[in-house]
């Protein structure tokens, strides 16, 4: 029994559980997969109407479907559920106070908005910028917060 050790505190953000760069992400996955299902409307029912299974070529051992506008609605909509992943992830360490893997992911988030930008002006790309920047200003925050 004794004297017990007092508890470090971990580096947590002062901010509505709501309002953070985690959750933006997961919002930026929500809007592109239902983006995805309106611009993509009409190759998707063409993808349904195949029968899905080897409806989209892969380019290498498939080449039906593997360029064409079947192929487009497949890659962006793929992307979705990932980018909602990443935002889940980036908001479990942000609350865990994870400097590091918030810094990571912030600089993966701007490199990927960066090159998007750049290769494809007209898109969705730029509006991750602000969230790349978010997270890296967040993980500053933590790594200031964090007494070791």
């Amino acid at each position: 029994m004794g004297t017990q050790e007092p508890r470090l505190q971990e580096p947590r953000l002062q901010e509505p559980r709501l309002l953070s760069p985690g959750y933006a992400t997961m919002l930026v996955g929500f809007g592109h997969a239902l983006w995805g299902m309106v611009a993509y409307r009409d190759p998707l029912r063409e993808i349904l109407r195949a029968g899905i299974v080897r409806s989209v070529g892969d380019g290498i051992f498939d080449t039906n479907h593997d360029r064409g506008s079947r192929a487009a609605a497949f890659w962006f909509l793929l992307a979705a559920p990932l980018i909602a992943l990443s935002g889940y992830l980036l908001e479990a360490a942000l609350r865990r106070g994870d400097a590091r893997a918030v810094k990571v992911g912030g600089r993966a988030v701007l490199g990927i908005g960066v090159v998007g930008t750049t290769v494809m002006p007209t898109s969705g790309f730029p509006a991750v910028l602000p969230v790349a920047c978010w997270l890296l200003h967040r993980a500053r925050q933590l790594r200031a917060q964090d007494p070791n």
